[in-house]
């Protein structure tokens, strides 16, 4: 009978903690999914219409990590992946890539090149629109002095 009861008190306290760290995590989702959102509003807010077929939008100027001041560690739009399927999504067509300002994205001499997990884009900046979410403004490069000039504002905001 007493193990019983120890086993019932052991059962009680992990369904306890488990429901603690499941509202933990629902709160950090929540409050990153409000951020993505307000950033997809920005983005239309900048580009109402639909990029050029075959460009490529960068998103800059962001957080790719947010959620609860304890834990910011919930995802937003991390990755090319990520910010393809969000902004096809959001204009309705696959006739453009997005992607997202890495640590490897560099300005070449006729080119914007980034690498992130096995997957390079080399674009043209005739071809690049870039949107600061942070500064709320589009760019567009003409030449690798106006990008080197701009790229490291579009770095992830500390």
């Amino acid at each position: 009978m007493a193990a019983a009861v120890i086993a019932g008190a052991v059962g009680v306290a992990v369904v306890g903690a488990f429901a603690a760290a499941v509202r933990s995590d629902q709160s950090g989702y929540l409050a990153a999914a409000r951020y993505r959102a307000s950033m997809i509003d920005e983005v239309h807010r900048l580009l109402p219409a639909p990029p050029t077929k075959g460009s490529i939008v960068f998103l800059g100027g962001y957080v790719q990590n947010e959620g609860t001041p304890a834990d910011p560690a919930y995802p937003t739009i991390q990755n090319a992946w990520d910010a393809s399927a969000t902004m096809q999504l959001l204009y309705g067509t696959v006739d453009f890539s997005g992607w997202t300002v890495s640590p490897s994205t560099e300005c070449r001499p006729t080119t914007i090149f980034s690498s992130l997990l096995g997957a390079d884009v080399d674009v043209p900046y005739r071809d690049a629109t870039i949107v600061d979410i942070g500064a709320h403004r589009v760019l567009r490069f003409s030449d690798q002095q106006e990008c080197l000039a701009a790229l490291p504002r579009l770095a992830e905001p500390s």
